[in-house]
């Protein structure tokens, strides 16, 4: 379902576009990757690499005015170059950032289709 500019997949958790640039460890293998969209506990990229699901690796990518998000990305979903996966937090702060992140967001795009 969309709505404006919000996503909402089948698990009904709101997505958030962001399209940043991101950095992707894998096995000691690091590369840029785009980070599509958002949300409390998953996240879509797009990767230069090939990926399977199960596949973990560590991400990090800017969320917004210098704020850093780092943590790690058990696929769920890999079709060529779009992965999704489930984004595990390395610590309380960097989720809690996130979730604001996606209240203030969401609020904003809920003000503009009214």
């Amino acid at each position: 379902m969309k709505n404006g500019n919000i996503n909402s997949n089948k698990r009904n958790k709101v997505r958030i576009p962001l399209n940043k640039t991101g950095c992707l460890d894998f096995r000691n293998f690091n590369e840029n990757c785009v980070v599509i969209d958002i949300s409390s506990n998953g996240i879509g990229l797009a990767v230069r690499s090939y990926f399977q699901e199960a596949d973990e690796f560590r991400i990090s990518f800017p969320l917004e005015d210098g704020i850093e998000i780092r943590g790690s990305v058990f696929v769920v979903f890999a079709n060529g170059s779009r992965v999704g996966g489930r984004l595990k937090f390395f610590n309380t702060m960097e989720q809690q950032k996130v979730e604001n992140f996606i209240n203030k967001n969401t609020s904003r795009i809920a003000k503009e289709i009214k």
